[in-house]
């Protein structure tokens, strides 16, 4: 095969982002996607952009569009993030955007090699306090590229992991939103069956079924902290995921959960948030588990997440230099006991549909993995790319 060394620079055109001036504010909220590296995130080919320019600012800094097909690298403080992108955007000034060239260069494969290279590309910052890789620097950066038909196989092997975990994630994305428009309609809207013959009384919730009542969240259901475990003890060959303060950290052959369970971040930016085990692991103290308590109402842990989703759990985060939730802030958070046969039959409506959501998600995991296994030998070389199949679907889901 061939490979030959070349510079950053001479895959396509390097684009530094800009951000339009806040003071004026009708710049924002258009259809033009602003990408920073805070809507990147590592192992995701594409970013979900939380802000967009409108006309007015796109037309501001209409040299800096990067078209569908670039890549996107963040060169400051989060050094290493990459995105594809998929339709005309722009960034802010922490990102280095390749207008791939490609009529010589596959973007998807510029896309692989840079998340291959990140960790190299990141020797070449400069900066104690901020790391920062300049735009000059980033696009001298030497990579080995094959013959275009070799980046095309190479790409189109990744892109089909990709797409894959892609599309389980849409389908996730709408089975979660059917179970909290469901949860909506019975336990906020009290549509629930039977309501017709209901009546309601004041709460400090508000306005609730006669029959229900409130209570601390603490007391509608078992919470408690998560397991001390360090880093250290990590092993990549452990049977169990192990879960932090916001999804897996690593593997162990330990477990504290034995199966699908709702979890709270407890420390960190993302106190607060609620989110879910999909299968049985090992939760850190930088978590509460979520569980039903035997001598209350018999849910599932789907029933539980949705509760906690609705409640106030942010209003009791506290702390200002590290963000943290405690039980004692868990205990000001009330939620409501609505009649046990109301839970049961809202559990056998979103229990299959959390069941497909589990399925899905370790699907990706396995997905993710083999992907991640692959793009390393892939993109350097080591392997004959004519000698990898595609990624099956069924084969997958049966791993």
């Amino acid at each position: 095969m061939s490979w030959k060394t070349l510079k950053i620079k001479d895959l396509g055109k390097v684009v530094t982002g800009k951000t339009p001036s806040s003071k004026n504010p009708e710049l924002f909220g258009g259809e033009y996607p602003f990408i920073t590296p805070s809507e990147m995130t590592y192992g995701e080919r594409t970013a979900k952009p939380a802000r967009f320019l409108s006309e007015a600012g796109a037309g501001s800094q209409r040299k800096l569009m990067v078209p569908a097909g670039s890549v996107a690298f963040a060169c400051i403080a989060s050094i290493g993030k990459c995105c594809l992108i998929n339709r005309p955007t722009f960034t802010n000034q922490q990102v280095n955007s390749v207008v791939v060239d490609g009529s010589e260069h596959n973007p998807a494969f510029v896309y692989y090699l840079l998340v291959n290279e990140r960790e190299r590309i990141k020797a070449y910052a400069s900066g104690a306090a901020t790391p920062i890789i300049n735009k000059s620097a980033f696009s001298d950066v030497n990579v080995l590229i094959p013959e275009l038909w070799i980046q095309n196989r190479i790409a189109s092997i990744l892109s089909a992991y990709d797409d894959l975990i892609e599309n389980n994630t849409r389908r996730i994305e709408i089975l979660e939103e059917m179970a909290r428009r469901l949860y909506e309609e019975w336990f906020v809207n009290f549509r629930f069956p039977g309501h017709e013959e209901v009546s309601f009384k004041e709460s400090e919730l508000g306005e609730i079924p006669d029959e229900w009542g409130t209570e601390a969240a603490t007391d509608a259901f078992k919470i408690k902290y998560g397991k001390t475990f360090p880093k250290k003890n990590l092993d990549p060959s452990g049977q169990y995921p192990v879960f932090g303060g916001g999804g897996v950290i690593g593997r162990c052959d330990q477990f504290n959960i034995d199966g699908p369970t709702t979890l709270i971040t407890s420390r960190g930016n993302g106190s607060g948030t609620v989110w879910r085990a999909s299968e049985a692991g090992l939760v850190t103290n930088n978590a509460f588990t979520v569980m039903p308590k035997d001598s209350k109402l018999n849910t599932h842990y789907g029933y539980i997440e949705q509760v906690m989703l609705n409640a106030s759990v942010m209003s009791v985060v506290g702390g200002a230099a590290q963000p943290q939730l405690t039980l004692d802030g868990l205990s000001g958070v009330r939620v409501m006991t609505p009649d046990p046969k109301v839970v049961d039959q809202f559990s056998l409506l979103v229990d299959p549909l959390y069941a497909l959501v589990n399925r899905l998600q370790r699907k990706n995991a396995n997905l993710r993995v083999q992907r991640d296994l692959l793009l390393p030998k892939l993109v350097s070389g080591d392997i004959d790319v004519s000698d990898i199949p595609m990624p099956s679907d069924k084969e997958v889901e049966a791993a």
